[in-house]
């Protein structure tokens, strides 16, 4: 009986550290998700990183002869709608193996989600600071 308890939980313990690697491994990756999106006019391009923020906008210099101030204001917002949905599409798709099924990962994982927040334990250790025993500098 102590042998099959005792393999049991062995067996438990080998499935948990399965499945927290695997989400460690999917964290890592989610902070490389990243989509670019350039207008079918290639004036505006738009670049979006993980959890949908823009980390870059670029806008061709013959713009302003081109369009006007409304016409690159929308330009510049659909680029933004069009790598910020990327970036979810990619994120949902990272996360969706390892979601219970029925979880709503979309509305989980809304604009404001933090991953690190739901699943602390799992963020990279911050190495301490010697002197004063605390994390981070």
């Amino acid at each position: 009986m102590h042998e099959e308890l005792h393999a049991q939980l062995e067996k438990m313990v080998a499935e948990y550290e399965r499945q927290a690697a695997e989400i460690r491994t999917a964290y890592a990756r989610l902070r490389e998700v990243e989509a670019t999106a350039t207008s079918k006019d290639g004036l505006v391009t738009v670049k979006a990183g993980q959890q949908s923020r823009i980390t870059h906008i670029e806008l061709d210099p013959r713009i302003t002869r081109k369009l006007s101030a409304s016409e690159i204001a929308a330009s510049i917002m659909e680029q933004i709608e069009a790598a910020t949905s990327e970036v979810s599409r990619q994120t949902t798709d990272l996360l969706a193996p390892l979601a219970p099924d029925g979880v709503d990962l979309e509305g989980l994982l809304g604009a404001d989600a933090d991953l690190g927040a739901l699943l602390p334990s799992l963020r990279p250790e911050e190495p301490r600071d010697r002197r004063s025993g605390t994390m981070g500098g």
